[in-house]
């Protein structure tokens, strides 16, 4: 809707057509409206014709602006001096779109980069501690946020340090056919890490924990075919060596309850990111993935631009895809596992703000984004 203030006392339009004193100024501030923001000065020369691609604007703009104006001189002409707020919403709907205007992006990589601020604030947030929890209030309220729905899975394990509380949060977004679904996951705990208090896990876990709550602003507002479930894993770092009850305890955890009986919805596929935000971003398909969940991957960073970023890599990882392989779900992990010389940064201080970037996070948000929607449209 927009409002155009007129005092019609000084309207008498001139015998060439312009308008004169403050009419003239509402018509500018007019022009602008249609021009949607841009400066008046560079679309209107100073004859008063206008430029380049503003031209046809300009002249619909002038057209329906002396229409309005000799409408309500008719008004003026049985009622005097009036001032009037014209509220024009037919209006608005007849302007031509700003073909300038860039569209919202789908996947906004400084707002996820902000998500990783903020959840490395909270220092070292390993499971069961209060760093994790505080993330976890975080990861839920921003899907609350975004209108996602989504709840928290508490359970207790033993573990090589004794008895250990953990919570993976799942969001849920239906598509038509609610028979299946994909999974998308990311971990949000760190590394205990005693010796090393300045860690944060800005790439080890808070960029996939950001790149899943980006994308799920993004899904929450489109018309999907299959459903999608959106996990952020507790417990996937071991505390000393990855076995049967160390390490990979959200993502066991939640693949267990995949083979519920009373469990309608069938696990098509799952996508896992994990540390994707590096500034020399270099990262990899692990051996002893999916191979057409690989492929289809490494084809959509290749339509985007981004096949020099991911590549099919050679060497096994143990990451929270593997549970979902080992119950015979096609699975992928996209991981940069050489963060620093010699993976140096990884599970050290060094594994921090500064050492990772919003134009990578952006190339991992939106080749996965893109990945994602291909599976779920």
């Amino acid at each position: 809707m927009f409002g155009i203030g007129l005092n019609l006392a000084p309207f008498d339009p001139e015998k060439d057509g312009s308008f004169k004193g403050a009419t003239d100024c509402e018509f500018r501030s007019f022009i602008k409206m249609k021009l949607r923001g841009k400066d008046t000065a560079e679309a209107v020369n100073s004859n008063g014709s206008f430029k380049g691609g503003a031209r046809m604007i300009g002249r619909q703009a002038e057209f329906e602006f002396k229409f309005i104006l000799n409408y309500l001189y008719r008004i003026r002409r049985g009622f005097g001096k009036i001032s009037l707020i014209l509220i024009c919403p037919l209006i608005l709907s007849s302007c031509p779109k700003n073909e300038d205007s860039p569209p919202s992006p789908e996947f906004d990589a400084e707002r996820a980069f902000q998500d990783i601020v903020r959840m490395t604030k909270t220092g070292q947030r390993h499971s069961g501690s209060g760093g994790a929890l505080e993330n976890v209030i975080f990861i839920e309220k921003t899907l609350s946020e975004a209108g996602v729905r989504h709840f928290r899975d508490t359970w207790e394990e033993n573990t090589p340090a004794g008895k250990i509380t953990f919570q993976n949060v799942i969001a849920r977004i239906d598509g038509s056919n609610s028979d299946s679904f994909v999974a998308l996951g990311a971990h949000y705990d760190t590394k205990k890490l005693d010796h090393c208090p300045d860690f944060t896990g800005a790439n080890d876990g808070a960029s996939g924990v950001a790149i899943l709550l980006e994308i799920a602003r993004n899904l929450s507002k489109k018309k999907l075919k299959k459903s999608v479930e959106l996990v952020f894993f507790d417990g996937e770092e071991c505390l000393y060596s990855y076995s049967e009850k160390d390490g990979l305890h959200g993502s066991k955890r939640y693949v267990k309850n995949l083979k519920d009986p009373g469990r309608k919805r069938r696990c098509e596929a799952a996508v896992i990111a994990d540390m994707l935000a590096d500034r020399k971003l270099n990262a990899i398909i692990p051996a002893g993935c999916d191979p057409f969940l690989a492929a289809k991957f490494i084809k959509t960073a290749e339509k985007l631009g981004f096949s020099g970023y991911f590549k099919q890599g050679s060497i096994q990882i143990t990451d929270d895809h593997s549970p979902f392989l080992k119950e015979g779900i096609p699975a992928v992990v996209i991981i940069d596992f050489d963060y620093g010389t010699n993976n140096l940064f990884w599970h050290s201080s060094g594994d921090k703000i500064e050492n990772i970037s919003v134009e990578s996070l952006s190339i991992s948000g939106k080749t996965i984004n893109s990945f994602i929607k291909e599976l779920l449209l």
